[in-house]
């Protein structure tokens, strides 16, 4: 799996270890491109929507930037994690996985919107849209009220 060679479009990956996108120090892959038809009010990632920006990756690279780091810990964000091809997303899931990475998946959509193969191999899952009218800053990992934050069973 270490040589997959599908393409995904980041946006941009944080290797400086980041505490705001999940349990514990975490790195963070933000994949380009935000298939939502209104865009949040507010996004924290505008940059991120264009489905046209940011850069191609193959899983391989995307897995080699990551292992750079010490931290074992790494958050799926976005734009959509899901916008991305299903395969890719669900390859670049399944190496980390076997490379010992704990995985935390940003989604805007529902839990029954996530593939099962994609929702099995992931410790950690954010769903639901940011809505500004809700906006929390209490709640750890979400932007407003109406999102989830949970550990997948």
């Amino acid at each position: 799996m270490g040589d997959d060679q599908t393409t995904l479009r980041v946006n941009s990956i944080d290797l400086s270890g980041s505490v705001a996108d999940g349990p514990g120090v975490r790195l963070v892959v933000f994949f380009q491109g935000c298939d939502k038809k209104v865009k949040c009010v507010n996004c924290h990632n505008p940059s991120s929507h264009s489905m046209r920006g940011g850069t191609a990756m193959t899983v391989a690279d995307i897995v080699k930037r990551l292992e750079e780091s010490p931290i074992r810990r790494v958050t799926l964000s976005g734009g959509e994690p899901l916008a991305q091809s299903e395969e890719g997303l669900f390859r670049l899931v399944q190496t980390l996985k076997a490379d010992g990475f704990e995985i935390a998946l940003y989604t805007w959509r529902q839990i029954d919107q996530v593939p099962a193969r994609i929702l099995q191999r992931i410790d950690w899952l954010k769903v639901g849209e940011y809505r500004e009218e809700l906006r929390t800053s209490t709640s750890a990992y979400v932007g407003s009220s109406n999102q989830r934050f949970f550990k997948v069973a």
